[in-house]
């Protein structure tokens, strides 16, 4: 009888590895965390807003998982529609961390899903962010 010993769950050797409780609760704190977050104000802290006095492509994000969070599907697109992109693709990479972790498949290669991120994520937000601008849905700053 052999001694199997499980192999390393991260693409990158010496790579620090989460606990896999700590991996597991993460979606659950980032929901407290967004659910405790002013989601109908608060202070303005991007440098492109502040500059100038113009939401950037990225803006009203963390305010829109905070209503979604509160259960407002409306007020979350109104404040930014990729907030449902950006939460199912954080959802999607958390799962695929886990089940790597569990040993239900292999881990995803970063430098892939980097890479796949860029390619989709910047054009779509930034066509996104040119339509709002135009059809001023922008969030207020």
């Amino acid at each position: 009888m052999t001694n199997a010993t499980a192999a390393p769950l991260t693409s990158r050797p010496g790579a620090p590895r989460v606990p896999t409780g700590l991996l597991a609760a993460a979606p659950l704190t980032a929901i407290g965390v967004a659910n405790a977050l002013p989601s109908d104000g608060g202070p303005r802290v991007c440098p492109f807003a502040i500059l100038t006095g113009i939401a950037c492509p990225l803006c009203g994000l963390t305010r829109g998982t905070a209503t979604l969070a509160e259960g407002d599907i409306a007020g979350a697109a109104a404040l930014h529609p990729m907030v449902f992109v950006v939460v199912a693709v954080a959802l999607v990479w958390w799962s695929a961390a886990l089940g790597a972790r569990l040993g239900w498949w292999s881990a995803p290669d970063p430098g892939r899903v980097t890479s796949a991120l860029a390619r989709w994520g910047i054009p779509l937000f930034a066509l996104v962010w040119v339509v709002r601008l135009a059809t001023g849905t922008l969030p207020s700053v």
